[in-house]
């Protein structure tokens, strides 16, 4: 398979965007994610950088089994915002050779964007 050249994937990219469900899913994907980890950070830098330490797992069965310096709060989100824009980036640029493919990533962002937006959220009520 050859290498995606940029004008290939705009091509693809704005075939994509005219349809308007993988539009507002995308955009929905990003909003989520965004706005999540902004919550995130709102609740939980202030208290956990005066206490030095932040609370990165929580597991029903041990309780917390996972403390770290206060730096570590942004691991999470940020690989969470990373694997969101990757892919929707690959999804975008695959829709003109495979829009069921497309599709599928597309709507796979958005679904895992809920568990992970919960997931930070109820980590964030740990920390604070």
């Amino acid at each position: 398979m050859n290498p995606m050249n940029w004008d290939a994937w705009v091509f693809s990219a704005k075939l994509a965007w005219h349809r308007p469900i993988l539009r507002w899913t995308a955009l929905m994907t990003l909003a989520i994610a965004v706005v999540g980890a902004a919550v995130f950070y709102y609740k939980v830098i202030p208290p956990r950088r005066h206490a030095g330490t932040a609370i990165i797992h929580y597991n029903i069965y041990l309780g917390i089994d996972d403390v770290r310096a206060w730096p570590w709060i942004f691991l999470f989100p940020s690989v969470w915002l990373l694997v969101s824009l990757v892919d929707l980036l690959v999804a975008f640029g695959y829709y003109h050779h495979d829009p069921f493919l497309s599709s599928s990533l597309i709507y796979l962002a958005f679904l895992s964007a809920l568990p992970c937006a919960g997931a930070l959220l109820y980590l964030a009520r740990m920390n604070v």
